[in-house]
């Protein structure tokens, strides 16, 4: 038994175990915060949760929808992101390593560069 591999049956059963689990106690927390304040959305009930989901996924007054238009800013911001990551600073390699990462902290003087602000740090 000690380090046998699962077997497939096995392993589904836990799975399906793990993941009622995991319904029953967030069913369980919700319904307990939700007794304290019924209109908290912190923990959302289940009714709200299907409400959100209906409401982003329907078309507004203008015809369109929620998802579609975050999806599409979400990408904008992360590929402007990603051009910002890989601009060169002017006297970056001669700077000590940073403690939040090489990355981190050309992103961040690309900023500055961007803003006018080249030493800000």
């Amino acid at each position: 038994m000690i380090r046998r591999p699962i077997t497939r049956s096995w392993a589904v059963i836990l799975g399906c175990l793990s993941m009622l689990l995991l319904l029953v106690g967030y069913t369980w927390v919700s319904h307990r915060q939700h007794q304290v304040n019924p209109d908290d959305t912190t923990i959302p009930s289940w009714s709200q949760m299907y409400k959100g989901v209906e409401k982003f996924i329907q078309p507004d007054q203008k015809e369109e929808r929620w998802i579609v238009e975050d999806s599409i800013a979400t990408r904008a911001i992360t590929t402007s992101r990603l051009r910002i990551n890989h601009l060169p600073r002017k006297g970056a390699l001669s700077q000590p390593e940073p403690p939040l990462g090489r990355d981190s902290w050309v992103a961040s003087c690309a900023v500055l560069d961007m803003i006018g602000l080249e030493d800000g740090f």
